[in-house]
């Protein structure tokens, strides 16, 4: 396994620092688990995710990663594929699925440039895929650089499917680069409310989700070599999001795999900063309309 940082003891210093991206492969897989709506607030009060919880202490991590303007799904997903915001990408909605004005650039497919074009101009043979329960995800990850696709209920009952899915898929595959994209606890949040008890419950069932991937890329032949990504596109506040505060931009970010200190995140991490992660920890060609700076 490459390692991700030069020293333990460097871990504050590194984290903190902005810089190019490292051109060498730091990891031969990337996967990322997103869960739609998860407050970074919510995380930072519950006990009900205690697998998340115990990763935590071996991962770097933050519950204040700023999502972009709007605080919207569509939007915030694309630029954690793409790299940049908005004004860049043209993905400014709630359901955005196309760019709404010209984009700053475009891929071999059309589209603004993601982390999945990147890895398929890097790696033409490469295994990757994309998993989600909301459909609009699939219109922000470019399915052309993309060797699997899957839905799964846009329901409660979707949940631990995918996840299953997802684990026996990536032990199985190996994919260089897999996106799972489940569509809680934000449809929880829209029904019931942001940090009510029923938000809390489904935590603790997307925890089970998060345990059931993780430890069987930790039981595989992989785990020497990946990168596990737990994050989301925003928070929420009563039964929405959108609004300029902080409890709907805050949101977790956690990076989990061989070499890295463990520690909190010092440094202002960003929506976009995702797709700088994975094309650091891959190394992926990075597009001058990239906005991320986060080095791993």
């Amino acid at each position: 396994m490459k390692k991700f940082f030069l020293a333990v003891a460097a871990c504050a210093a590194v984290l903190s620092c902005v810089s190019p991206k490292s051109d060498a492969p730091r990891y031969s897989h990337v996967i990322i688990l997103g869960f739609d709506g998860f407050a970074g607030a919510a995380l930072d009060s519950t006990d009900r995710m205690p697998f998340l919880k115990g990763l935590m202490e071996k991962s770097a991590w933050t519950t204040r990663k700023r999502s972009i303007l709007p605080t919207s799904s569509a939007a915030n997903w694309a630029a954690m594929m793409m790299g940049a915001g908005p004004e860049a990408t043209g993905y400014t909605q709630w359901d955005s699925k196309t760019s709404v004005f010209t984009p700053a650039d475009r891929g071999p497919g059309g589209m603004f440039p993601t982390v999945f074009t990147q890895c398929r101009i890097a790696y033409p043979e490469a295994e990757t895929a994309c998993f989600w329960q909301w459909d609009g995800i699939k219109y922000v990850v470019d399915t052309t650089a993309i060797s699997t696709l899957r839905s799964f209920p846009e329901s409660e009952e979707g949940i631990q499917p995918m996840a299953a899915a997802a684990a026996e898929y990536t032990v199985r595959e190996k994919p260089a680069l897999a996106l799972f994209a489940w569509d809680f606890p934000d449809h929880t949040g829209h029904t019931l409310g942001w940090y009510t008890p029923a938000y809390y419950d489904m935590l603790e069932e997307l925890d089970k989700a998060v345990e059931t991937v993780v430890k069987a890329v930790e039981d595989s032949e992989i785990a020497d070599s990946t990168l596990i990504i737990i994050t989301t596109d925003h928070g929420g506040h009563a039964t929405w999001h959108g609004n300029e505060v902080d409890s709907d931009l805050f949101g977790p970010l956690v990076l989990y795999g061989p070499g890295i200190p463990a520690g909190e995140i010092r440094r202002p991490v960003y929506q976009y900063d995702i797709a700088s992660i994975v094309a650091d920890a891959l190394g992926l060609p990075v597009p001058a309309s990239w906005r991320g700076q986060f080095s791993i």
